[in-house]
């Protein structure tokens, strides 16, 4: 964990951590890369202690990056190499434009049902951060 969460600190930063403008943390990288690792490691707590049911988490991962790797984000790939706006259909683009609304919609669904499961078990179960 320790080694990806860095290397994904990292290129965040490069990518984005140049325009924080707030407290001088432009200049300041050392302090800017610490912030954000400790935020990726506190949202990594919430996350694992807000979900403590393992299947859940696979579900709720699989269903928030499995359709838009495999379906959404190369239909908008297509159509921006082909020059066609996103989000309107053109009457040479309708197939693209067809999966592009399925997947969103297909990626509605799973994150419902994955969100839906987790409320199951919290309800049945034991809810968030409680340990027994």
């Amino acid at each position: 964990y320790a080694i990806n969460s860095q290397a994904f600190c990292s290129s965040v930063d490069r990518m984005v951590g140049h325009r924080v403008k707030v407290c001088g943390l432009d200049k300041r990288h050392r302090v800017r890369r610490g912030m954000l690792t400790a935020s990726v490691a506190l949202l990594s707590y919430l996350i694992a202690n807000g979900i403590p049911f393992f299947k859940d988490l696979v579900a709720l991962c699989g269903a928030a990056t499995s359709i838009p790797l495999t379906l959404l984000i190369p239909a908008i790939f297509y159509r921006r190499v082909q020059g066609v706006p996103v989000l309107f259909p053109t009457l040479h683009s309708k197939c693209s434009f067809a999966l592009v609304l399925y997947s969103g919609a297909f990626m509605l669904i799973g994150l419902v049902g994955a969100i839906g499961s987790i409320d199951v078990d919290w309800s049945n179960k034991s809810g968030p951060f409680v340990c027994r």
